[in-house]
């Protein structure tokens, strides 16, 4: 687990630089997912998750909820715009 101190002195952004330096341990989701922060520039990140069988639904389909999952995990650590300690409508935590 990564201690509140660490959020609430880093912004999203760098967050991500350091999962991708693998300087801050994954998530549990992302390691059931099977995620992996590939690439990380101001205003994009580029994830990379395994699109096995495990993710398909019973139709035989990838299933686009896991998508959604790691879009969530995701998307609240990495907006450019947060400053540490703040959310996304710029108010401290």
């Amino acid at each position: 687990m990564i201690p509140q101190d660490v959020w609430d002195r880093t912004g999203g952004i760098d967050m991500e630089r350091a999962w991708l330096r693998g300087e801050l341990p994954r998530t549990p989701l992302s390691n059931l997912l099977g995620t992996e922060v590939r690439r990380v520039e101001d205003g994009t990140l580029t994830l990379a998750m395994p699109a096995t069988p495990w993710f398909a639904n019973t139709g035989g389909t990838f299933y686009g909820g896991s998508v959604g999952a790691v879009r969530r995990l995701h998307y609240p650590r990495s907006h450019p715009l947060l400053r540490p300690g703040r959310n996304l409508l710029g108010h401290a935590r």
